[in-house]
């Protein structure tokens, strides 16, 4: 998709979805793994025979070559470990048990097109033409994103939540093509302004997806630069001080899945219309709710899917409404210290599965 093999305009993500669902049913592609409530493809895999014959069809049209490329690494005076362009280093495809002898991480870009041969002094342009940016980083492996690697243009998926950032790359907000963003939290502390005459033409407007974004960030005027996102993420974990409450997301009327961490009662609206009404996806980890606060999100109109995890509430004791999540089908309750929980024949009408881990019913 983001290498623009799709020529749609809109909901590409939907027909990428529709693609990749044909090529499971001619068994051309194997799906390794679901998401929990069975509505997403985490992960595939194809036949050997299958990978050797895309790579020799992309190979003769001049599609695009998949470099893998280990990071290599400096010490500046603070002994801190930067990464920029000029230290991404070629290296060859990583798999396997080969990966424990990379203990920098690894970096993976498609290039469209690019020669085999390309290095750390070769010409930047075909950097440029990178469309997306992926990085694998080991459990142990730290680094700093400076904001010399947003030099991608045409950038469309960049995922860099495996990297430790000393500050957020405002060039992001120059990539007016770019489609998914995730990186582990970043807060912008003065977004620019936006003229309605020019806000088309600013970074953001094409996001689809994007996380983790810092409740400061939340601001009516920032909301209204992603009207197209259809999954967000929200942190607060290094957030002090007691911030506004999440009122503007009820302006994304795209807004699909939403996923709330370490945002404490505080942050969170006091009326289920100040979520959007589109919303169908909740995640909710660590927020240390009451768990009286269901009351609220058992009102949202279109809700699907909710997930409880590891203390999004705290309390032995939860007793929803009479009459409520009259649409949920996937409920999942995982690390909260709920001894009691009393339900009525007349909720959860629509629920098809319940997951219940580490919970002490």
């Amino acid at each position: 998709m983001a290498e623009g093999f799709l020529k749609l305009e809109n909901d590409l993500e939907g027909e990428a979805e529709k693609c990749l669902q044909e090529l499971v049913d001619r068994c051309l592609v194997l799906v390794c793994k679901k998401s929990l409530d069975g509505t997403k493809n985490r992960s595939c895999k194809v036949h050997d025979i299958i990978y050797d014959l895309c790579v020799r069809e992309i190979q003769m049209e001049n599609i695009f070559i998949m470099n893998d490329i280990v990071l290599d690494y400096s010490y500046s005076d603070s002994k801190r470990r930067y990464l920029t362009m000029q230290k991404m280093q070629p290296f060859k495809r990583v798999t396997g048990d080969k990966i424990d002898y990379c203990p920098h991480g690894l970096y993976r870009a498609l290039l469209t097109p690019v020669h085999h041969q390309l290095g750390d002094h070769d010409n930047n342009d075909l950097i440029k033409r990178t469309r997306s940016i992926f990085s694998f980083h080991l459990k142990d492996s730290f680094f700093v994103l400076k904001s010399e690697l947003i030099h991608f243009k045409l950038l469309k998926v960049l995922e860099l939540r495996n990297i430790d950032m000393d500050h957020f790359p405002v060039q992001i907000l120059s990539l007016i093509w770019l489609r998914h963003l995730e990186l582990p939290e970043f807060y912008l502390p003065n977004p620019p302004s936006v003229s309605a005459d020019k806000g088309s033409h600013m970074g953001f407007s094409n996001i689809q997806t994007i996380s983790y974004l810092s409740p400061c960030c939340c601001t009516k005027e920032f909301i209204m630069r992603i009207q197209k996102v259809k999954e967000l993420g929200i942190s607060a974990y290094q957030i002090d001080s007691d911030g506004l409450p999440l009122n503007n997301l009820v302006h994304l009327q795209q807004l699909e899945t939403l996923s709330l961490i370490y945002c404490f009662s505080r942050f969170l609206p006091a009326s289920a219309k100040a979520f959007p009404a589109t919303l169908k996806k909740l995640k909710l980890k660590r927020n240390f709710l009451r768990w009286s606060y269901m009351d609220i999100i058992d009102e949202l109109p279109n809700l699907e899917v909710l997930k409880l995890m590891h203390d999004a509430c705290l309390g032995e004791e939860w007793y929803p409404n009479v009459r409520g999540f009259t649409r949920l089908k996937f409920l999942l309750i995982k690390g909260n210290r709920l001894k009691h929980w009393k339900s009525q024949m007349t909720i959860f009408l629509s629920l098809s599965a319940l997951y219940l881990k580490n919970a002490i019913i």
